[in-house]
Order: structure tokens, then sequence, then C-alpha cells
């Protein structure tokens, strides 16, 4: 049974504090100790207070000099602590009897988690019954203290946290306890029961109801400070509150359109313009839950389609193939692609959003006829268990004016799919024009700044799902090794769309592992790097369909940002990359490549760039040749 330490601020208490006290004494879990710390009280609480301690050793008293407040006396009463678990309760509130035991006992089940909160009610001053937390403050998790203070006032953690986040913030009063919650959630982990265990009581005198003003201010000022972090850390653990209550806010469709001026990016909401400044992040303009039903369509309009929650960094080269043949592209996507900010530097399309359900009941409408094309930009749909055609999940084919165009990223599928009628039409084009299929490649990815070289060190960027079957992060960790034993001034970005690299000791200061980004910021490591790592491996039988039947997303990188690779030989004559715009080795030989990369100067570095400018603009158009003569073929039937 591990000691509880129970701090009790109090200032003036008197007249609620026996309650307090009396409720403590009967908790069902006895190993605890219960300090409290009197902020120069004027009133009868210290003779209150010195009772109980007379009576019971666990209790034990600190007064303080000056008035200090409650962030300060939070602090004294537990830098005197000795508990394994910490808590705290106010002079005016009551434990339910088994409140200390349920908590404790949850920490002790649950060794993944740093604190515990817990429901409670709201009592009257009489005692009387008004509220419980939860029906105020529902669907609690971490990324909800984005919006608000969602621990409350039961709640119990462990030591280890206290020590890693540090004291209450004395410059946060009135709102300490909430900017303690956000650092403990982004040093560690909070979990939430609705197990009620607590009274907290409606008292006219509390800090609560007669400082309002003063903890507005602070909370704000608490969400402005920890709102990025608590984001970035939590979104995509909790990406159904991220959709609906702070992206997207309950709604399923938006429109996005901006006009670029020269230092502002303006928005058109129903022909209201609201300009922000032109380094602002992308955002989704919230329109009704019936946009679409009421969205009216173009004339010579493109319906882009991506039924899967991925694969959303390639709608931009999509969108512009189509836009540079003079047509109005409008796109249904999932919500969960939104999350990543595909679409920063797109302009003039409508973006609506929804479920995969969602997605298929717009498709059904009648409307969708007033479309030339119904763009599919992924043939297939993977999403949990379901792994099968999109238009087979669909039960029926788009009924767009000219039909359905398909992306097949996987040409194994065009049997298992039964696509060989559009291939034979002319409407399945694939992403490298394998197998003499026509080559439509998205390489495009908005205004993206293109770099020279490096001019302290070389950087080396590697991007994609951390996977022996997709990437050799393997080959990378030894040649890193053995290369620093040579020459230390380099540096390796690694962004693992999934899954995670474990880094040696001597490397934590060259290899930078990202974790998942959203596409804007991945795109800027991508600007500062000098060359793309594919780290493909000839020897395993998984990388190998990337020679015929499959193409790497690390092409569209390398073509998009004109970042020379290094790259084995077979998949360079895959993709043409030849010694005029990539640094190719022979086998797994990758140490010699990168000695290359780093001696390398900059005026030959950019040579490798023009090269593969050249070999960027050459692929553009024939895919956007081929897209052109499948649309003048079909349109003449």
């Amino acid at each position: 049974m591990k000691l509880v330490s129970i701090v009790l601020p109090t200032y003036n208490g008197s007249k609620y504090i026996k309650d307090a006290l009396d409720s403590i004494l009967k908790q069902t879990y006895t190993n605890w100790e219960l300090i409290i710390v009197d902020d120069c009280s004027t009133d009868n609480t210290p003779e209150i207070i010195r009772g109980y301690a007379q009576k019971d050793s666990r209790i034990k008293i600190i007064t303080n000099n000056t008035n200090k407040k409650l962030p300060a006396s939070l602090n004294i009463g537990f830098e005197a602590a000795h508990g394994e678990y910490f808590t705290w309760t106010s002079d005016d509130n009551m434990y339910k009897e088994n409140a200390i035991e349920y908590m404790a006992d949850f920490l002790d089940k649950n060794t993944d988690v740093d604190l515990v909160s817990c429901n409670f009610d709201f009592i009257n001053e009489d005692g009387s019954y008004n509220n419980t937390f939860t029906n105020l403050v529902k669907n609690r998790c971490p990324l909800q203290l984005v919006k608000q203070c969602n621990v409350g006032a039961c709640f119990m953690y462990r030591k280890g946290i206290a020590q890693k986040v540090g004291k209450y913030n004395t410059d946060m009063f009135c709102a300490e306890d909430y900017d303690y919650w956000c650092r403990v959630a982004i040093a560690g982990n909070i979990a939430y029961s609705n197990e009620n265990l607590y009274k907290y009581k409606l008292n006219p005198q509390s800090l609560t109801a007669t400082k309002q003003q003063t903890i507005k201010e602070k909370t704000l000022a608490v969400q402005n400070k920890y709102k990025k972090d608590l984001i970035k850390l939590y979104k995509f653990k909790h990406p159904k509150f991220y959709l609906k209550n702070i992206l997207l806010k309950d709604t399923i469709s938006f429109i996005y359109s901006k006009e670029k001026l020269e230092n502002k990016k303006v928005f058109k909401i129903l022909g209201i313009k609201i300009s922000i400044n032109k380094r602002t992040p992308d955002k989704y303009i919230k329109l009704n839950n019936k946009s679409f039903w009421t969205h009216n369509i173009k004339e010579n309009s493109v319906l882009v389609v991506e039924p899967n929650p991925y694969h959303a960094e390639i709608l931009p080269g999509f969108v512009k193939y189509f836009q540079d043949l003079n047509y109005n592209v409008d796109i249904f996507l999932r919500h969960e692609n939104l999350l990543d900010s595909p679409f920063a530097e797109l302009s003039d399309i409508n973006i609506f959003a929804g479920t995969a359900k969602h997605l298929k009941r717009m498709l059904k409408l009648n409307k969708i006829k007033k479309y030339k094309y119904v763009f599919l930009s992924s043939s297939a749909y993977w999403e949990g268990k379901y792994k099968n055609s999109y238009l087979k999940f669909l039960g029926f084919v788009p009924k767009s004016r000219n039909g359905v165009l398909i992306v097949e990223h996987n040409l194994s599928y065009i049997d298992k799919y039964n696509e060989k009628r559009y291939l034979k039409q002319e409407r399945l084009f694939t992403l490298s024009g394998f197998q003499n299929t026509k080559m439509l490649n998205p390489h495009y990815f908005g205004e993206v700044k293109i770099t020279p070289k490096s001019g302290d060190k070389t950087r080396f960027i590697v991007v994609g799902g951390i996977n022996k079957n997709n990437k050799n992060h393997d080959l990378l960790i030894k040649t890193a090794q053995k290369l620093a034993e040579y020459n230390t001034n380099f540096e390796i970005t690694v962004i693992g769309l999934s899954g995670s690299i474990s880094i040696p000791q001597e490397l934590k200061d060259i290899i930078h592992y990202k974790g998942k980004l959203p596409f804007n910021n991945m795109y800027k490591e991508m600007e500062k790097a000098d060359f793309f790592l594919p780290l493909l491996d000839p020897n395993n039988e998984h990388h190998r369909r990337y020679l015929h039947e499959t193409t790497t997303g690390s092409r569209q990188l390398i073509l998009g940002f004109l970042k020379p690779c290094l790259i084995n030989e077979e998949f360079a004559k895959a993709y043409e990359f030849t010694h005029n715009n990539s640094i190719i080795y022979s086998g797994n030989n990758l140490l010699e490549a990168m000695k290359k990369a780093i001696d390398i100067n900059s005026e030959d570095y950019a040579k490798l760039q023009q090269s593969l400018d050249k070999l960027a603009k050459n692929i553009y158009e024939n895919s956007l040749a081929n897209l052109k003569n499948s649309i003048e073929r079909i349109s003449n039937e």
C-alpha cells in the first residue's frame, strides 16, 4: 500500500474545513499523509486544524509567514510530501469514502498512467445535489485540454510526473491547475475515469466564484501557451475529437478558395473576403452540413475522389493536371486527410470531407451527373478489414457525364479488381507507367522552395513508413555508424509515416527522428534537405515490387522538391534516375554514395538539380499528355 500525500491549502476556510477534514479521515484507504498549508488565515482556521493534527499524527501543518496564494502554497505542501502518489483538495470540498483507495488502486494497476482524473458532483451550500462534472464536460480526452480544463477537482498523480513537470506556476494564479494538467499531458499520460468520488461545493466565496475575470484571462493564456504542443501530440491519438471539436467543428463539409496577393492570402466565403498573413497555415473554412447539397457545380468541372484516410499527398499533383487542362476541380476526401494539411498551396478548389459513408452517399446524388468526370485517385479502398476495389465498396459506378477515370497504384490489382476494361478504354492510369500503362505521376506539391546545397553540413532525409518491407532502415543505421567514424559533418532527418526507429546513442546528434508530420511541416523538412534516401534494397523481396508493380512515394518527393537521391542502380533504372541527376550505387554500398554526397560541391550539386528538373518536367509533360489524350478520346466516343 503506497503512501498517498494529500495537500490541503487553506485561507480563512473555517466555515467548511471540518467537512473537508472529516472526509479525509473517513477514507477506506489509510496509508495517507495530509499536509495542510495555512496561508496566513485571520479567522479561527488555525485552531481548527491544530485540533485535528493533535488527534491524528498523519496530519501535518505548515503555516506561511506571508499570504502566498494558492500555487505557491501547493508547491510548499508538495515539497514536504513523502508519498509516491500526490493529490490535493480544497477546504470547502469533500472526498467520498473510497476516493483515495480507488485512485491509488487505479495507478497501481495502470502503470503507464501518470495522472487519473475522476468524476465528481457539484453540491449547493446546503449539501444538496446540483450537477455532475461529466454532464458538463463530456467525452474527456487529453486533447480536450486545448478547449477546457477537463481534469476537474478529483485526481491523483505520481510523484515521478511531478518531478518531471516541476512546480505549479505562481504566475498562473486562478488557472494554476489547468496549466499543470497541460504540462502533465505533454510530458506524460492522463487517464479519465467516470467513477464519481468527490463533492465540489458551489461556494459563493470561493476563488472560482470571486475571481471570474482573472480565471478567464489566465485560462486563455494557458490555452494559447499549450495549444500547439497538445494538438501536435494528440491529434493523431484522438482524431475524432480533433476533427469534430477543433478542425471541423461538427461539419462534414468545407469550401476552400483563395487568391494570392503580394503579402496576403484572401479567403472568399459567400462573397465575404477574409485576409490573413501569408505565412498563416492553410485553413479549411467551415460551411454547413449541407454545403455539397447546395453547392453550385461549375461548367467543365471534375470531381476528384480519394476514398482512403491516406494518400492525401498525391491530390495536389492530380488537381494541377486538371487545372492545367482548364477544368474546375472539386474534391471529395476523408476527414482524416485534412489533419495533414495537404492543400496549403492550392487555389480555386472546393473541398468536401466526410466519412466513407458520407462520400458514398454524396456520390449517389443526381448532381454528380453535372461533372464531366469523376476521378478516383485510388482504385483500392483499404480500411480496417476491408481491402478491395472502391467501386465494389460503392456498389455502383458514379454517374458523371463522361464516366470515371481511375488511378491504379499496384498493377497486380488490375486483374484482381477486374479493371482491364478501364485499361482498354484508356480510363486507367498508373503512377510510373509500368508495363506499358498510361503514366500520371503526381509530383506537384505546391509552390515549394527549391534550395541549393547546404553550406554548413550535408543534410539527408528519409520519408516513409518505418517497415522493413518498405525501406531498409537497418542499412541506414549501419552506414551512419561507419560514416561517423570518418566524418560527422552530416545529419539525417527521418520522417516515419508509421512505425518507429531505434537510434543508437552515438548517433543521437546525427539522426533526428521526427515521427509523422503534417504535410506542410514535412515539406519544410524536405526544403532544408540536400539529398533523399529511398533506402530500397534489391535483396529484399518486398522491395522488388517497386521495380515493376507499384511506385515508391519517394519518387514523387524527389521530383517535386528536386532533391538528388542516393539510390541502388536497379531502382534507379526503373525510375529514370541517372548519374546526371542522382548518386547511384550498386548492391547496398550506401556508404560510398553518402561520402560522395558530402564531398560534392555546390556547382556540381546544382547540375544534378538541373538534370533532375528536366526529368521532372518531362514526366509532367508526358503525364499531362496522357490525361489530355484519354479525355479527348473518351469525349469523341
